[in-house]
């Protein structure tokens, strides 16, 4: 059965996270830290404990389902979830195939939610805003401007880690298509961080994106109107 984190309440989410690591993690940030800034910066990209994105997704001919993509995830439930593809980890990922879409109003894939669960602010720093930051392109070609989903706060986890989500996201993935082929859906997750007045934004994957594929296929070269129009004018069966 498909578990959908959005129905969670923040206080009812099981964890399974091991603190031992969590506060290693921490130590080794706050030695960093006195290396100087740009060194902060990526001991703080660590404490991205779980983030995910649902789709609600009804491929041509089939049923329409809710699917869990996981980007990181330390933590039960989201460590169950279908894995993003990922080509900065090791070993890399291959991006999960959503299936065969059509541009016909028969099929429809949409962002429905995202969700950030980071490490607790350490003195001096919040975290003013958070979001998903995602793009649909055709494989191979050159890859548009983020489009942005806003994650609101929404509580914390029984560690007390913050957790920001979105659970009222409708964003069809389809809209502003027009060829046929394969596409690539790019994937991150990023937090706003204020220390001490100063603002930093920070993203998992920090150098990439995560990745699903999906195919779309070409819609007809000419709409059916007029293709009885040509069928008729010169008497042919098309």
């Amino acid at each position: 059965m498909v578990h959908n984190f959005l129905s969670l309440p923040a206080a009812a989410r099981p964890v399974d996270r091991q603190r031992g690591p969590a506060i290693l993690r921490k130590l080794a940030a706050f030695v960093i830290l006195l290396t100087g800034l740009g060194a902060s910066h990526a001991a703080l990209a660590q404490d991205f404990y779980n983030d995910a994105i649902t789709l609600t997704q009804k491929p041509t001919g089939g049923s329409t389902s809710t699917q869990n993509y996981k980007g990181s995830a330390l933590d039960s439930p989201y460590s169950g979830y279908t894995p993003m593809g990922n080509t900065s980890s090791s070993p890399t990922v291959t991006a999960p195939n959503l299936g065969t879409y059509d541009l016909n109003n028969n099929s429809t894939l949409t962002l429905s939610g995202g969700l950030l669960n980071v490490s607790k602010p350490g003195r001096g720093r919040t975290y003013p805003s958070a979001q998903v930051n995602y793009r649909v392109y055709l494989t191979g070609t050159t890859a548009p401007a983020y489009n942005i989903l806003t994650l609101a706060a929404a509580g914390s986890d029984a560690n007390g880690d913050p957790i920001f989500q979105n659970n009222g996201a409708n964003v069809d993935l389809l809209n502003g298509l027009v060829n046929g082929g394969n596409y690539t859906v790019d994937v991150q997750f990023s937090i706003n961080v204020n220390v001490n007045g100063s603002i930093s934004s920070f993203t998992d994957p920090s150098n990439s994106s995560y990745t699903l594929a999906f195919y779309v296929t070409p819609p007809p070269r000419y709409p059916y109107r007029w293709h009885n129009h040509l069928a008729e004018h010169y008497g042919q069966r098309w």
